[in-house]
């Protein structure tokens, strides 16, 4: 089973009031189909599958507030095994990159490098 929390809804916003779901225990859904209308202070937002299964349940009934990473429905098995816990905002997974190169170091008596552009009169004369 996986549980799949309310998304972070973006703009500072930290709960939202369930208005209706779009699916109910035993529906099969698909990655990214509308499983539930959301309203929060400034919208009405709709919730996206983050995964393909079949819901085992419904942890919010319409009317609720919800806060943000709070469970909002239940996956039978979902796509891995074992339970996890979806953080609802990523799909997926990110690839990792490596860390930039650091610059490499100026010597003693190495002069920064100028760059062209745009100055006042008074900040080229110097």
């Amino acid at each position: 089973m996986s549980v799949f929390p309310l998304p972070d809804l973006g703009e500072g916003l930290f709960e939202a009031e369930l208005q209706a779901w779009h699916v109910a225990p035993g529906d099969r859904v698909k990655a990214g189909e509308t499983v539930a209308t959301v309203e929060t202070d400034k919208a009405l937002v709709e919730v996206a599958s983050p995964e393909a299964g079949v819901i085992a349940a419904l942890c919010v009934a319409p009317g609720a507030r919800v806060v943000v990473g709070a469970p909002l429905l239940v996956f039978e098995g979902g796509q891995g095994e074992g339970a996890r816990r979806d953080a609802g905002t990523v799909v997926g997974e990110l690839p990792t990159a490596a860390p930039p190169p650091r610059p490499a170091a100026r010597g003693a008596g190495a002069e920064p490098a100028r760059r062209a552009g745009r100055a006042a009169p008074a900040v080229r004369a110097h």
